[in-house]
């Protein structure tokens, strides 16, 4: 649609000049300011607007004849003293000066224009020339330069600028002839295609237009392009009757697709349709033989593997690497595997024996046993013969014996969490939620067994921290998921 100002060709209306030129929009408050209209005679008009925003506010342009014509309605039966109609007498003074000044740089345009043809035609450049002289925009901006005053020397203005004028048809004429070598080029190649779209933003197309590189070597890069961009289409109908008559299951060809030799010929045109098509179709054949390969393994695994171990298998290297280049043969992985699951069983029944005879995985006779240098009974007397400073069950009942008789019915929980942190790893404990007697306990105990102990800064006065226990940590069993990746380092 062509604005409705200018009427020239655009896809918006009115054109994005229009839209910002003051001689020919006006804003809602400058319409209202400057022709003393209302909200009421702006709305009940029902003009053509637009509205437009911006970070800091959003406003409504009108066209300022539609405006103009507005005013003079409304106005033209007041005395001509009124204000609202002295309003529209300027602004419509105002305006037609400015269409005056307008249509005067009309009018010495064209006749600089004519001029200018007048003389150059009879040149070398013959009637080609006024065709350049009323459509190139470059020698508009040039004589544009020249309207600044209402009253102009045609004639001198057209004299000065007829080597400008004449240098800017010699580059449009050679531009055109190179346009029409190329085009016959790629006429002759192609046939007749529409190609202008394609080319437009190609380097290659550009630097030949107006870098004056070489035809031929453009034509090369060129013809390489269209090549790329023209058959589109028709490379992906070949490929895809190739994939599709060939494969039969969905899964197989959507593979096949993703493949980036499919992207390269059909898109680029890179390699021949049958190389590309036995790269990618091997490629299919492998995956196909590699999940297969996959799935016989993991039916294997899962025979050697107890169900509460299978989530270690996820990262295991040797799984990982597996899937990753399927073999035939996998004995040795499943082996490999099966020693190590068969250590982790090892571990888990040996720390439960330690610990129920309050025994820790002391070093090395730990390790010893489960690489199978030791039996378990010669590893179990060789720990128990070490020194041990741990807090025992009898020790504990002693510090607890010479408390004075506690006022509490049953210490049971509070003697079992402090007698467990004592021989464990942690370093301090926090006793939540006693009461006075509970508390009065709890300090005592801690005394007796040289434990630090105070009320927590900031909380309320039943919560307790226990800290600082003389006696020594007790060796921590490692979990199994750590342990196994311990195995694979």
């Amino acid at each position: 649609m062509p604005c409705i100002y200018c009427k020239k060709g655009t896809s918006l209306n009115p054109c994005r000049d229009c839209e910002f030129d003051p001689d020919v929009m006006i804003s809602k408050s400058e319409a209202k300011r400057k022709f003393k209209l209302t909200d009421t005679d702006l709305n009940k008009a029902k003009l053509y607007c637009i509205t437009f925003e911006t970070r800091l506010y959003s406003g409504t342009k009108y066209i300022l004849l539609d405006i103009l014509n507005l005013a003079d309605s409304l106005t033209k039966n007041l005395d001509q003293s009124d204000k609202r109609r002295l309003a529209y007498l300027k602004q419509k003074q105002i305006v037609d000066n400015a269409q005056a000044i307008q249509q005067n740089k009309i009018t010495n345009s064209q006749n600089i224009k004519n001029y200018l043809t007048t003389i150059i035609e009879k040149s070398n450049f013959g009637p080609t020339a006024h065709k350049i002289i009323t459509s190139n925009k470059e020698i508009d901006e040039h004589i544009h330069t020249y309207l600044t005053d209402d009253h102009i020397d045609i004639a001198a203005v057209s004299l000065k600028l007829i080597p400008v004028v004449e240098n800017i048809i010699k580059k449009q004429l050679q531009l055109e002839s190179r346009i029409i070598q190329m085009d016959n080029l790629i006429k002759n190649k192609f046939g007749t295609i529409s190609y202008v779209e394609i080319l437009s933003n190609f380097p290659d197309y550009q630097h030949y237009l107006f870098q004056n590189t070489d035809l031929n070597q453009s034509f090369e890069r060129i013809e390489e392009h269209l090549n790329m961009k023209l058959f589109v289409g028709d490379r992906q109908k070949k490929l895809n009757a190739l994939i599709d008559g060939h494969f039969v299951l969905k899964k197989d060809i959507v593979e096949a697709k993703k493949h980036k030799l499919y992207q390269g010929f059909v898109e680029f045109n890179r390699g021949e349709l049958n190389d590309v098509f036995h790269v990618i179709r091997t490629h299919v054949e492998k995956v196909n033989d590699c999940a297969k390969k996959s799935q016989k393994f993991n039916r294997e695994l899962n025979k050697i593997v107890p169900v509460k171990y299978r989530a270690l298998m996820v990262a295991d290297p040797l799984c990982v690497n597996f899937h990753k280049h399927p073999v035939e043969n996998f004995d040795d992985i499943l082996d490999a595997i099966k020693a190590k699951i068969d250590l982790i069983s090892k571990k888990e029944a040996f720390d439960k024996i330690l610990m129920s005879k309050q025994l820790g995985p002391t070093e090395p006779y730990y390790t010893a046993y489960l690489q199978g240098l030791a039996s378990k009974e010669e590893t179990i007397t060789n720990i128990s013969s070490i020194p041990s400073n741990y807090l025992t069950l009898p020790e504990f009942t002693k510090y607890k014996n010479q408390l004075n008789k506690p006022d509490m019915q049953d210490t049971q929980l509070i003697d079992d969490t402090i007698f467990e942190f004592c021989n464990g790893s942690d370093d301090q404990l926090i006793l939540e939620g006693f009461d006075g007697v509970e508390r009065t306990y709890i300090h005592g105990l801690c005394d007796k067994l040289k434990l630090n102990h105070s009320k927590i800064k900031g909380r309320r006065n039943k919560d307790i921290t226990i800290s600082g226990k003389p006696f020594k940590k007790a060796m921590k069993f490692m979990d199994t998921a750590t342990y196994y990746k311990k195995i694979d380092n």
